[in-house]
């Protein structure tokens, strides 16, 4: 098996994280103990050659380096912010065309010609910013699919809904498969005659910078060399990608990859709605709580957009806005009166209360922790818990509703 992807630094403040990594080579240390060759296709610039040789030597890759002009590093302050990308403008000092069995092409910061054909290959373009079609590789493939996000479907075929979007891929691009990636709310897989959901494997804790690219290597060694079909190795790769959001451990056990072991999902049919909590009156506050809102979008109800300042008026409108919602996410580094009203509320209520805080304060919280609210330090693992707590009370909620 071949895959061709980037090799990048990539640095996160909170929570700390620093290594020379990448698409490419993440996804070919994903699958180092799958028993199948995995060879790796992918540049770096001079001043990291022996770095990335250690690198890949640890990991139990096996890299065909080429050069790069310059080198390329991702940093993000939290894994909820877009990257600061270093590099950009970077180009492949050769072209890579490349074949093999099963081939898994992603996307690459470094301009440059990029061609790979094989019996079954798989594409995940792995854009940060816009993507056009200059960005994709050319492809020479029996069968091909396509791992994207749902901002790549809707640009590459300007279609708002993802579900029609998809369709038009099979369609336009000749296509196997189009696997649409939605984070927390799990996958769509679509090929030309059916569409299937497959939902988000439940972790206890969660780091997503990378789980994209663990997500497509386990999709295409289980659709590319075990032979299973689109919907199983969306399955398989759902439950690898869980694996390293929770551990970040490299090699993916051949127990997940053969779906041996597999993890509880979150109800696929489920979207539930997000109450975003927490105060808004000064420049930190109001930052938490717009990148939250974004990480949660789109089932997302926050008073702060929806409402506003006011006063004494926005009181009714937030609790009737949180009487529609399915889950509630709190920021309580602040201990602000009004979010601890609106949890407190949410408890009465029965809707499920999950709480971030790096510095709880526990006297002030042993009202909501002893009466069942989940809390988290980590802002990644907080948002994820509140959008599957909403998606599992909706999809509960729903046979009562029809």
């Amino acid at each position: 098996m071949r895959i061709i992807g980037g090799t990048y630094r990539e640095q996160c403040a909170f929570p700390s994280h620093h290594e020379l990594t990448g698409s490419g080579m993440r996804a070919a240390a994903a699958l180092a103990g799958s028993g199948v060759e995995v060879l790796l296709t992918s540049a770096i610039h001079q001043s990291e050659q022996i770095e990335a040789d250690v690198v890949a030597a640890t990991y139990g890759v096996t890299a065909n380096w080429l050069m790069r002009t310059r080198s390329v590093s991702f940093s993000y302050f939290t894994p909820l912010n877009a990257p600061v990308i270093s590099g950009i403008g970077s180009r492949l000092q050769q072209d890579i065309d490349e074949s093999d069995d099963v081939v898994l092409a992603f996307g690459m910061i470094e301009s440059g010609h990029v061609k790979v054909a094989g019996r079954r290959v798989v594409v995940d373009p792995q854009r940060p910013r816009n993507l056009t079609e200059e960005d994709l590789p050319a492809v020479s493939a029996d069968e091909q699919a396509w791992t994207l996000n749902e901002r790549e479907v809707r640009q590459l075929t300007g279609i708002d809904d993802v579900r029609e979007g998809a369709k038009r891929l099979i369609a336009d691009r000749d296509l196997s498969v189009v696997v649409t990636k939605r984070g927390p709310r799990g996958a769509l897989v679509t090929t030309a005659g059916y569409q299937q959901t497959v939902g988000a494997c439940v972790t206890e804790s969660v780091f997503p910078i990378g789980s994209g690219d663990v997500y497509a290597s386990a999709f295409a060694w289980a659709w590319g060399n075990a032979g299973a079909d689109p919907v199983e190795a969306a399955t398989i790769a759902s439950n690898a990608a869980a694996q390293w959001c929770e551990t970040r451990n490299y090699p993916i056990p051949m127990d997940v990859l053969d779906g041996s072991v597999t993890r509880d999902v979150v109800p696929p049919a489920g979207s539930g709605l997000v109450y975003l909590a927490g105060p808004f009156f000064n420049l930190q506050q109001r930052w938490l709580v717009d990148v939250v809102k974004d990480a949660l979008s789109p089932g997302v109800w926050s008073p702060s957009h929806e409402v506003g300042p006011g006063g004494l008026e926005v009181a009714k409108k937030d609790l009737e806005g949180l009487e529609h919602c399915d889950s509630i996410l709190a920021l309580l580094d602040d201990n602000d009166p009004g979010t601890l009203f609106e949890a407190g509320y949410a408890t009465k209520m029965g809707i499920p209360v999950v709480t971030y805080a790096e510095n709880l304060d526990a006297e002030g919280a042993k009202m909501l922790i002893g009466s069942g609210a989940q809390h988290f330090t980590d802002l990644s693992t907080a948002v994820y818990k509140a959008q599957w707590a909403a998606a599992t009370r909706a999809a509960e909620r729903a046979p009562a509703e029809e």
